[in-house]
């Protein structure tokens, strides 16, 4: 059995955190949907790629339409619980970045706010994107603004005319350096920093990924996350493409390309211009600039390299409901991109609402993706960023050592810290950051000793966080995690070894507990309180069904009198799939794909689950009805089913005998870990309204006798059409 500690260096790769520009790490607010499989997915895989701190990340339960969302609800339900965490959490002054993991919703209708006025045609329809309006967070709090075409004033200048001027009349341009992103900064309309109270302020933001509709599926974003933190620092070798072509989608950005490209190649990075819609045979794509509707990535035969931004201007490439038009902004992403992005409604030629040419110069130059993106986007209410925020292959960064500290040190009183850095490029270290536990502590000059007064902070395990920010005008940043222990009273919590390293989510865990003299025991999740023992010692039991896919830690915290407490160190282990094997079914039933038994009355074959579909199938209000669902997986992989019924309902997946509960009037999100063969569930209850289930792996589809026979054209045992893999 390995020691925790073993077991946290093996999982988490601890110490030396990858560094950024625009922040990093501490500087980043995580935002999670908590009754969704794939959200604590994707987010526990970027909790261990990111090493983010506990207190940076928010789970939000009944988030609602995993689509679409009213504005007025978005305020309500997203963006002021986000805005209230981090305040409570006392990281105001350090925050920079949210970001989202999947299933938040990723448009918001802004009916809400613009009934009865007269918008002009490029305002409609009024949809606006996670992303955009988080970004803008300020204006959309306060109603008016955020749908303006100039509404960024982080935007980098890249002349003295208005963008509508340089983009149609060929006003010569003056292209400015990028520069670093900070909340506390503000921005005049031109673009400069200010210290007037009219001064606009924003938050980064981005999308982890899309899971519904014509989203990628877990696997695909895992893989494009891992790919990008592996491109870290590394000034990859390879070449940016711009594409142009006669379609107005590539004209619209023409005027810029030329200058984009003698700027990047400045930077000693390879970039060049071609005719056509998509890179052809090409083997080193370190960024697409491209300008077409539709395209096949596949069969151009080209290689995108990890840490690649590729975009395309086009109506719908953020337009991800299932059977929209156009290729969406997630083809790039399967394919092997680490940032991608598309507007969620038509937005118009206009390329205001679209990044410049010049996102790909700023990228070079150091800039975080983030960054990146909306330095080079002047109205950015409508496009939808998808990917790393913190992912920077260009930028060179300090690392750091302090000689006084040791990992798992143990601190009684005081310790002083001088730390060091050495950076690979002519700059200096401007100032180091401490963090304790992800929050800022104190601000340092280099020279400057950072004291660690241990007695002023509970006991047991912490993790503190030095960051050397250099002097360049990006503010690179390089980052040192260790963990310490703070012993006051020699009282800390004691807590049983596991019997194992690795679960599966249908496992309970059994953790023995105790720390002499304490109150109460409480174990946590990320922050999050999920048992409590009102004694100093006993046993917790812990089903792992909630926590998703992947490596999480638990921790205890012990209360005593007087309010004192002290915190364990971190429990890790990591949560696998329970594979389900394939039933022994005749193949002929698959293409039976749905049937549905109403009152103990004979099978009807569904099409689909529509009002018309139903009706046929003599569906009648309170009637008890069993729906089975049949379909064949073409490999081992995780599929989710989400659903939000008028009435409660039960879910009886084979070959498990308990039943799963489906609540009414809210998603219910279930994950199937299915082997590579046929399988089959059936869902029982009421009948009542239309049921709204959605199925995938790979993008969450409305349930459909064609879309479950699908399933089965791309299995392995079907050479004409063999399942694709994501990109490498």
């Amino acid at each position: 059995m390995l020691h925790y500690r073993t077991l946290f260096f093996l999982m988490c790769g601890f110490y030396l955190i990858p560094t950024f520009a625009g922040g990093g790490p501490e500087n980043l607010f995580l935002v999670v949907n908590r009754e969704s499989w794939p959200s604590m997915t994707i987010a526990n895989e970027y909790i261990l790629l990111r090493k983010i701190s506990t207190s940076h990340v928010l789970y939000l339960r009944q988030i609602g339409n995993l689509e679409t969302i009213p504005v007025q609800m978005f305020r309500e339900q997203i963006l002021k619980p986000v805005l209230a965490a981090i305040q409570q959490r006392q990281l105001s002054e350090q925050i920079d970045t949210i970001v989202f993991s999947s299933d938040i919703p990723y448009s918001v209708d802004l009916s809400e706010d613009v009934k009865g006025e007269a918008l002009q045609q490029y305002f409609q329809p009024s949809i606006a994107s996670l992303t955009g309006v988080t970004y803008l967070a300020d204006l959309v709090l306060e109603k008016k603004g955020y749908l303006d075409l100039d509404n960024n004033w982080y935007f980098c200048p890249v002349s003295a005319s208005d963008l509508f001027q340089v983009s149609t009349a060929g006003v010569k341009l003056d292209v400015q350096p990028p520069r670093a992103f900070s909340r506390k900064l503000k921005w005049d309309p031109k673009g400069n920093i200010t210290e007037d109270a009219r001064g606009r302020q924003y938050y980064l933001c981005t999308i982890l990924g899309v899971t519904i509709g014509r989203g990628n599926s877990v696997p695909e974003i895992l893989n494009y996350l891992r790919r990008g933190v592996q491109s870290e620092t590394s000034r990859p070798s390879g070449t940016i493409y711009y594409l142009d072509n006669e379609d107005v989608r590539a004209k619209t950005r023409r005027w810029g390309i030329s200058e984009a490209i003698q700027k990047i190649q400045q930077l000693k990075v390879k970039a060049v211009q071609e005719t056509g819609t998509i890179p052809q045979q090409k083997s080193d794509v370190l960024g697409a600039h491209i300008g077409i509707s539709d395209f096949n990535w596949p069969a151009s035969k080209s290689v995108i390299l990890p840490g690649a931004i590729c975009e395309h201007l086009t109506s719908f490439g953020g337009v991800l409901q299932e059977n929209s038009g156009q290729t969406p902004l997630t083809e790039f992403l399967k394919n092997g991109a680490s940032g991608a992005s598309g507007t969620v409604v038509e937005p118009y030629a206009i390329q205001h609402k679209f990044p410049t040419p010049f996102i790909q110069y700023y990228y070079a130059a150091g800039s975080s993706l983030a960054e990146a993106f909306y330095q080079s986007v002047r109205g950015p209410y409508q496009l939808l960023i998808v990917g790393d925020p913190l992912c920077q292959p260009f930028a060179s960064v300090p690392s750091i050592t302090v000689d006084s500290l040791k990992p798992f040190q143990t601190i009684k009183e005081s310790l002083s810290l001088l730390p060091k850095a050495k950076i690979t490029t002519s700059e200096t270290i401007e100032s180091y950051e401490f963090f304790l536990d992800g929050v800022r502590q104190k601000t340092l000059k280099p020279e400057e000793p950072f004291t660690l007064d241990s007695t002023l902070f509970p006991e047991g395990y912490h993790e503190l966080r030095i960051v050397a920010i250099s002097t360049n005008s990006l503010k690179t940043q390089g980052n040192l995690l260790v963990p310490v222990i703070f012993d006051h009273s020699g009282t800390l919590i004691k807590i049983s070894k596991l019997t194992k390293n690795t679960w599966t989510w249908n496992e309970t865990l059994l953790l023995k507990i105790s720390c002499e003299g304490s109150k109460t025991l409480t174990l946590f999740f990320q922050g999050e309180e999920i048992a409590q023992l009102k004694k100093s010692r006993g046993e917790i039991k812990v089903p792992l069904n909630s926590f998703g896919e992947g490596t999480i830690s638990l921790q205890v915290q012990a209360q005593f009198e007087k309010g004192k407490i002290s915190w364990s160190e971190p429990i890790v282990l990591k949560i696998l799939p329970p594979w389900i094997d394939p039933e022994k079914l005749n193949p002929n039933d698959l293409q039976q794909g749905m049937s549905l038994v109403v009152d103990h009355g004979k099978p009807h074959i569904l099409s689909d689950l529509e009002a018309t579909s139903l009706q046929k199938a003599n569906w009648q209000e309170n009637k008890s009805f069993t729906l089975k669902m049949v379909y064949q997986t073409p490999q081992d992989e995780v599929y989710y089913l989400q659903c939000k019924p008028a009435v409660d309902l039960t879910l009886q997946l084979y070959p498990w005998k308990e039943l799963i509960s489906l609540k009414a009037n809210q998603w219910n999100s279930v994950a199937l870990p299915f082997k590579a063969g046929y399988h089959s569930f059936t869902v029982q209850g009421l009948c009542k309204g239309s049921p709204d289930f959605r199925f995938g792996g790979p993008g969450m589809k409305k349930l459909t006798s064609q879309f479950l026979s699908s399933l089965k054209e791309t299995a392995p045992d079907n050479p004409k059409n063999p399942k694709k893999k994501p990109g490498k």
